[in-house]
């Protein structure tokens, strides 16, 4: 088994922590500059920023999630590396629930007040 092969079950879990990092350092930036206040259409610039920023965290770990269920996962399995294709697919799976789960309340709260 090569080295870079222990990486693979991480990957979902990393897109997590990248997510939570950007998403929040997001608000944390946002706050603090006053983007609250500017407008964006319909609602302000701050909260086109977080609910941009979940989106695109969302749909990037469900695509890892989605990379490892057809394509990386299955070339492990016929490599012979089953539990490190079952474990990439559990952690993919994990990272997507966890990222919706911990960035839903970017959605559902006040931005900064």
């Amino acid at each position: 088994m090569k080295p870079a092969t222990l990486l693979w079950p991480l990957a979902g879990l990393l897109g997590w922590a990248g997510a939570f990092v950007i998403v929040y350092g997001l608000h944390g930036i946002g706050c603090s500059s006053g983007w609250y206040d500017m407008a964006a259409g319909p609602t302000n610039l701050q909260r086109l920023v977080q609910v941009g920023s979940f989106l695109a965290c969302v749909l990037a770990v469900g695509g890892v999630a989605a990379w490892a269920q057809w394509r990386a996962a299955p070339a492990f399995a016929r490599s012979g590396e089953r539990f490190v294709a079952r474990l990439t697919r559990i952690s993919a799976w994990v990272g997507l629930a966890a990222t919706a789960f911990t960035l839903f309340p970017v959605l559902a709260t006040s931005v900064c007040r």
